[in-house]
Parts: structure tokens; C-alpha cells; sequence
């Protein structure tokens, strides 16, 4: 589903509710109608109702296209700032890519870091159409950072900031285990201050809470700075061979351009040369090589977070789309329903708690999402789908739908009784 990356909401939904339209059109022309015993709803309550189920329907696919469009999208930030019952199992599914990232196990550069790694020299070869010896040359040149890599997650101190009482954080020196280490130690005060203080002490402690979480966050962020200096520095490491594939590129355009025997052949190589000499001018324009942060892997070696986002966003933009066509609408609302629901207990409005940084308004255990899964809930009992929708049309070519759909016999009434009224003599 690639394509839908390049979708634009304003676009594709306007489309889908058109396609619609016309379906939901045909479904009302072709279905006689055989109402089932009790489907006594007026057609007021039924318009409502299938507009309920359009607009839930237009919010998740909006959402889920949202997603794709991002390719640096990821649940991992809102999964780990989860609480409530369910936290820890978020926080295990979310992980950490950051501490992950600088983590070195086996002596071995991090997976998560090498794989990054290899996606940017797989389109940095095709980007930059690197010869046999420049690919030598170059992987040559990785293998080498790689081991630099390792010794420095390994080994090598670096100068970071820790919690303090001061105003400002102290600078200590640490290695990276050991920098591990204290932010893992940070991290165990932020989980004290949520399980003893905050639940019992409620409003007193969330400044607490708040300092704690700043401190990690600090620590965090430093370790996402080593990551990304380590990737800095194997990018500009290959800039010797960008420059030489750059060179020969740039002669071959010009040889193209003497050897062109029309204008335009011309003026595309003249196009294309300019674009190489001022690329080569910025090397700063190298990193757009680099693949987005979320790389889309191959499902075998995914992250059980990857497969979480993976099965998120397009388990809303599916519901959704069937939601607004009305095909499967009872399946998709119960689909919708359990998406959500992932969404409200990762983040459940408990008392005590202060509310997430983007919420609106003041909620206690019931929040937008829970309304909107108990209306899911709702249209998951109610055949909104074959009133307007594709399931009319589906449900045509069901003998046995048909049969369950025939009216029920009235049962039959009690005829009156007469009794004979005596008149008075």
C-alpha cells in the first residue's frame, strides 16, 4: 500500500464519498426491502445513524492516511508516556529505539543502527550510481565506521548532562554503558514518582512528576545526540566517494551534452549538469539521501513495534473506507471500536493524573475516545450498512440473507368475543 503515501485526504476522501454516493444510490434502487421483526426505526433515526457511521468512518481514514503520508510516523512516544493499568505492557511494546540505537551487545554494532545504516548505503549506491570499485571502496569505508562505531559505544567517554539540584545540569564524564546505566536509574525515579506519589498524593506530586520526566528526557535526548553524531559521521566519511561518482556523472552529462543532436536533449544534459555541479558545491544536500527515520523493514526482521504501527495504520484507513461505503459496516465497527480502544486505555483519564500535554477540556474516565467507541459499539448492532451502503447490494446475492431478512408472521389476533346483552323486559 505504498500508494497511499502519496494520497491527499482533501483528495482521495471526496473521491471515496462520490464512489459511494453512486453505490449507495444503486443499493437503494435495487433492494425491496424486507423488514425483520422489530426494525421498527423511523427514517429520521435511520439518516442520523448512517450519518454517525460516515463521519466515524471519515475521522479513521483521516487519521490513517495521516500516518502514511509521515514515514517518520511511529505510536512509540505516545505508547511510552502510557499510564494507568495497562502501562507496562505499552511501555514493553514500545521499547527504545534511541537507547536501543547506542546499545551494543556482543561486541557488535547496534542492530537497529546497522540497519539504518545499510538502508542509506543501499540508496546512496543507487542515488550517486556508484561503480564496482567505488562500491568496494565505499563498503570498505562503512566496515570501518562501523568498528569506530563500536569502540565508541563501547569504550569512549563522553561529556553529559545529569540530574543535579543545581539550576543547571551537571557535566560529568561517562561512557556510554555508564550513561545507560544512570538514564535507566532516571528512568526507575519517573516510574517511583508515578506508582507511590502521584496516585495517592494527586495534584502535590505532579511537579514532581514533571521534573522527574524533564530529567529523562534531558538524559534521552543525549543519547539520541550520540546516535545521530555516529550517522553524521559515517555520511560525510563517504563524501570522498560521492565527489569522484560526481565528477564521472557530471562528465558523462557533458559528454551527453556535446553528443545531443537536438535542443532539447541539449538542454535536458545542461539541466542535469547544473544540478550536479551545485549539488556538489552543497554537501549538505548529501543527506537527503539518507531514508526516512521509520524505515519500512521487511516483516521478518520487524520490531514488535513495527508491526504494531504497521497493523495501526492500515487497520484504520481499511475500517474507515468501509465505514464510509458501508461494506462490512457491522465487522468494521467492531475493527474501529478495538482500534480505539487501544488508544483510550493507553491513556485512560484517571483521577489524579494530569492530562496529556494535546488533550482538550477535562475528562474523567470518559473522553472523546470512549464516546466514540461506545458509537462504534452502537453501529456494530445496527445494519446501518444494508439500509445505505454496499452490504444492500451484498446482501442480494445471499439467497440466505433474503430468507432471514423475510417479515415474520403476525400472530394471529384473538377474535372478539360477543356476549349477548340482555335487555330489560
Amino acid at each position: 500500500m505504498d500508494f497511499l503515501k502519496n494520497l491527499r485526504p482533501e483528495v482521495a476522501l471526496p473521491i471515496c464519498l462520490g464512489v459511494g454516493a453512486v453505490l449507495w444510490l444503486l443499493s437503494l434502487l435495487m433492494i425491496r426491502r424486507h423488514p425483520r421483526s422489530g426494525d421498527n426505526l423511523n427514517t429520521p433515526a435511520r439518516l442520523f445513524l448512517v450519518a454517525l457511521r460516515i463521519a466515524i468512518g471519515w475521522h479513521l481514514t483521516v487519521e490513517g492516511l495521516e500516518k502514511f503520508k509521515n514515514p517518520s510516523w511511529s505510536s512509540e512516544g505516545y505508547l511510552r508516556e502510557s499510564y494507568g493499568p495497562f502501562a507496562d505492557r505499552f511501555r514493553t511494546i514500545a521499547g527504545d529505539r534511541v537507547v536501543e540505537r547506542v546499545t551494543v551487545e556482543d561486541g557488535k554494532i547496534p542492530t537497529l543502527l546497522d540497519r539504518e545504516w545499510k538502508a542509506y548505503f543501499d540508496r546512496f549506491v543507487g542515488t550517486y550510481q556508484l561503480t564496482v570499485d567505488e562500491q568496494k571502496a565505499a563498503v570498505e569505508i562503512l566496515d570501518q565506521r562501523k568498528s569506530d562505531a563500536v569502540t565508541k559505544l563501547s569504550t569512549t567517554v563522553w561529556p553529559a548532562p545529569v540530574a543535579s539540584t543545581l539550576t543547571t545540569p551537571e557535566v560529568r564524564n561517562y561512557t556510554v554503558p555508564e550513561y545507560l546505566a544512570h538514564y535507566q536509574k532516571t528512568l526507575e525515579e519517573v516510574r517511583r514518582v508515578e506508582n507511590e506519589r502521584v496516585s495517592v498524593e494527586g495534584k502535590k506530586a505532579w511537579d514532581a512528576l514533571k521534573k522527574a520526566k524533564a530529567d529523562a528526557n534531558k538524559e534521552r535526548a543525549e543519547l539520541k545526540k550520540i546516535g545521530d553524531g555516529l550517522s553524521a559521521g559515517m555520511r560525510t566519511a563517504l563524501g570522498d566517494i560521492r565527489n569522484k561518482a560526481m565528477d564521472r556523472q557530471i562528465k558523462e552529462a557533458r559528454k551527453a551534452y556535446e553528443d545531443a543532436k537536438t535542443d532539447e536533449q541539449k538542454a535536458q544534459a545542461e539541466s542535469q549538469i547544473s544540478a550536479l555541479e551545485y549539488e556538489k558545491k552543497n554537501p549538505s544536500l548529501a543527506d537527503y539521501v539518507a531514508p526516512p527515520t521509520h524505515i519500512t523493514w521487511h516483516p521478518g526482521t520487524w520490531t514488535t513495534l513495527e508491526g504494531a504501527d504497521w497493523i495501526m495504520k492500515h487497520a484504520l484507513v481499511i475500517s474507515g473506507v468501509c465505514l464510509i461505503l458501508g461494506l462490512f459496516s457491522r465487522l468494521a465497527a467492531l475493527v474501529g471500536a478495538g482500534l480505539i480502544a487501544l488508544i483510550y486505555v493507553a491513556m485512560m483519564p484517571l483521577p489524579n493524573w494530569p492530562a496529556p500535554a494535546q488533550s482538550e477540556g477535562n475528562y474523567l474516565y470518559v473522553n472523546k475516545n470512549l464516546i466514540e467507541i461506545l458509537a462504534l459499539l452502537c453501529l456494530m448492532c445496527i445494519p446501518t450498512g444494508r439500509w445505505v451502503g454496499l452490504d444492500g447490494i451484498l446482501r442480494i446475492f445471499n439467497p440466505f440473507a433474503w430468507r432471514s431478512g423475510e417479515r415474520e408472521p403476525e400472530p394471529e389476533r384473538p377474535k372478539e368475543v360477543v356476549f349477548p346483552v340482555r335487555r330489560p323486559d
